[in-house]
């Protein structure tokens, strides 16, 4: 386990542990998005550490235990949410403004986008097995809900990919010749566009400081 891995974890524990949950943990949700590569491995490890922290901080108390758990989880959701628009963002910047941007690099974020709700949910039911019993309890229902009632990154991922299919028929860069040489070169920029956004938005939800 890394240090960064190490520190977001003991983040979303003291985070947990405090008052604002839900704000708290979507902030530091998002600010290790922006710090990593943009990637499904990366987001599936930032979002596997926050449920772990959380599940570390949280109290012996189910009556307390339950409001924490959920408005944490809330706040990945929220984050991923817009993580999600982000994306959408990005690729609809890149498709417009990188020459080397196919129609695979497009399909390639929408199912990248497709799977961000089953990553969280996945998550939570993974973080449940190593939980204590309680902890495991609470965590395993409410990933039952999630599945059955859906999630906002579930929401947001849906209508970024219904945008994205648009664009994949908006733009003409689909040759094999294009695909094989331009995907390498326009993944990294749209990496870096994605974070670019998620940058953005990361410090626009930051609490203004009092004069």
């Amino acid at each position: 386990m890394s240090e960064q891995t190490d520190d977001l974890i003991d983040a979303a524990k003291t985070a947990v542990e405090g008052d604002d949950i839900r704000e708290q943990i979507k902030q530091i949700t998002l600010a290790a998005l922006t710090q990593r590569k943009f990637d499904k491995e990366n987001i599936k490890q930032v979002v596997n550490s926050v449920v772990q922290g959380v599940s570390e901080g949280v109290g012996d108390s189910a009556e307390r235990m339950k409001p924490q758990i959920s408005e944490a989880m809330s706040g990945i959701d929220d984050a991923l949410g817009k993580t999600a628009m982000a994306t959408k963002l990005a690729a609809e910047e890149a498709a417009a403004t990188i020459e080397t941007f196919t129609k695979q690099d497009l399909k390639k974020m929408a199912e990248q986008l497709d799977s961000l709700e089953d990553l969280f949910i996945d998550s939570i039911s993974s973080v449940a097995t190593q939980s204590s019993e309680l902890t495991s309890k609470v965590l395993s229902e409410l990933a039952g809900h999630l599945k059955d009632s859906g999630t906002q990154v579930g929401k947001e991922a849906l209508a970024a990919v219904k945008s994205l299919k648009d664009v994949v028929f908006d733009t003409g860069k689909e040759s094999v010749d294009e695909i094989a040489t331009a995907t390498q070169t326009a993944g990294k920029q749209v990496r870096e566009v994605v974070s670019g956004v998620l940058s953005g938005v990361a410090e626009a939800i930051q609490p203004k400081k009092k004069d």
